[in-house]
């Protein structure tokens, strides 16, 4: 997995930087409904448990066969996954049916 993560910093004088480096992991599946047939084109939402500015949030799309990968989790931190499945895709303002499970990374 490639990731770039780029944040400016200003160090003036003579100053040490200490940048810590943190394990990222990924979470693939593929999502399926109440009877077993793939959700195409579903939202796949992660949140991190965490309280707070530090809480992170991510969305991916599921593909034509349901599959999904949401990356760049922190490996020690528990996150909770919900889906949302399109309801009517004729419509430009879909209605969408959110199913929630949990997941732990860490």
């Amino acid at each position: 997995m490639d990731a770039t993560y780029t944040r400016n910093l200003t160090v003036t004088g003579d100053t040490n930087v200490t940048v810590e480096m943190q394990e990222l992991v990924s979470v693939e599946g593929t999502l399926e409904d109440f009877d077993g047939n793939v959700s195409a084109n579903s939202t796949i939402y992660a949140s991190s448990n965490t309280t707070g500015p530090d809480r992170s949030f991510f969305a991916e799309r599921t593909d034509d066969k349901g599959r999904f990968r949401v990356e760049g989790l922190e490996a020690q931190e528990d996150y909770t996954l919900a889906a949302a499945q399109e309801l009517d895709t004729d419509s430009p303002f879909p209605e969408t049916e959110p199913r929630t499970c949990s997941s732990s990374t860490g």
